[in-house]
């Protein structure tokens, strides 16, 4: 008699089940996690950690961030930990600080935000055009997201430019 130690197919269908059964059991306590209702409005906490940043309140900022939450930011990198603390702190001394301007802030899923600028880092991000100062600046997204413990994650990207003759026009 061949049982499921020896016979390799049957190891792959045990071990599967139970990496099935981990799997579900992980997504159940998930969906009952956040399926919770929040404590706060979630779109005034992001409004609020952002004008901290802007004034340079960096602490205050930190304190709006969940435990082991990370940060991205425009200028590169992610930032995990201590150096969040750090990042926001020395934020105030930062002398190209646009990418902090209001602009409105966009509700993408439930718990999720995301706005968009436009922004010169001071590395003459203005495209392939070949002439310093003429072109267009790339947009930026930040995306936050957020649960009952405060801003778990905060990413930074470039988008990719329109290049058509319709969005250099504006129309």
């Amino acid at each position: 008699m061949v049982t499921h130690r020896t016979c390799p197919f049957n190891v792959f269908s045990y071990y599967g089940t139970r990496f099935f059964f981990i799997l579900m059991l992980n997504w159940f306590i998930t969906f009952f996690h956040f399926s919770q209702p929040l404590n706060f409005r979630n779109m005034d906490v992001v409004e609020k950690f952002l004008s901290l940043r802007r004034e340079g309140r960096g602490e205050e900022a930190y304190r709006m961030l969940a435990p082991g939450a990370a940060m991205g930011c425009p200028w590169g990198g992610m930032h995990y930990g201590e150096n969040v603390r750090n990042f926001l702190k020395d934020e105030a001394r930062f002398t190209r600080k646009g990418y902090l301007d209001p602009v409105s802030i966009e509700k993408i899923d439930e718990n999720t935000f995301q706005r968009k600028f436009r922004w010169d880092r001071g590395m003459y991000e203005y495209g392939n055009s070949g002439f310093k100062g003429l072109g267009i600046l790339p947009m930026w997204r930040e995306i936050y997201f957020v649960d009952e413990k405060g801003i778990r994650l905060v990413t930074a990207n470039k988008q990719l430019k329109n290049r058509s003759l319709l969005s250099f026009f504006g129309l």
